[in-house]
């Protein structure tokens, strides 16, 4: 969403047809079904160059090995989904191509809610909750249960969790989760 607002061409890859829904909402500017293809759609709409920037969001091998094997030359690639494992062979995939690859936990709750303040700040803020598909919205909860809450991801078809800030009536910030109960 980030992106697309920056003027990136965002091109957005999953194997589930509501998180390509959203990713259009959000900006994407093409929507891949996830596949063995996948990699050589990607270079298709590159003219063959390949992705300047690939980020994992899934934590799955498959979606770590499409990053590599999309990226171009001297392309970046960052890994932000918690968990799984992947298998390549580095040479051919990383070393040859001179591939930058990054690992993020992206941030802590505060820094996350001062990002979200600014985003608001700079009227960039997202607002999915519009959209109809974002299962991920039906129930609010606090901060305190969100990591208890976290490991419920896969009961959500979008299996995503949003932080927001928002102002109490008493005119103080609070954070708060919104996700599946």
């Amino acid at each position: 969403m980030l992106a697309a607002a920056s003027g990136a061409e965002v091109i957005s890859v999953d194997l589930i047809p509501e998180r390509l829904e959203l990713a259009r909402y959000a900006g994407a500017t093409h929507v891949l079904m996830g596949g063995k293809d996948a990699a050589e759609e990607i270079r298709d709409l590159t003219d063959g160059r390949g992705t300047e920037v690939g980020m994992d969001c899934s934590g799955s091998a498959a979606g770590r090995k499409l990053c590599l094997e999309a990226a171009r030359e001297w392309g970046r690639i960052v890994c932000i989904g918690e968990g799984g494992s992947v298998t390549f062979e580095p040479s051919p995939l990383l070393l040859h191509k001179q591939l930058t690859l990054h690992g993020s936990w992206v941030c802590g709750i505060n820094e996350m809610g001062s990002l979200l303040e600014h985003l608001e700040r700079k009227g960039t803020a997202p607002r999915l909750d519009r959209h109809p598909h974002v299962l991920a919205l039906r129930h609010q909860t606090g901060l305190r249960d969100l990591r208890r809450r976290q490991n419920r991801q896969g009961r959500d078809p979008l299996g995503r969790r949003m932080i927001r800030t928002y102002r109490t009536e008493a005119g103080t910030t609070r954070s708060g989760s919104t996700g599946e109960p």
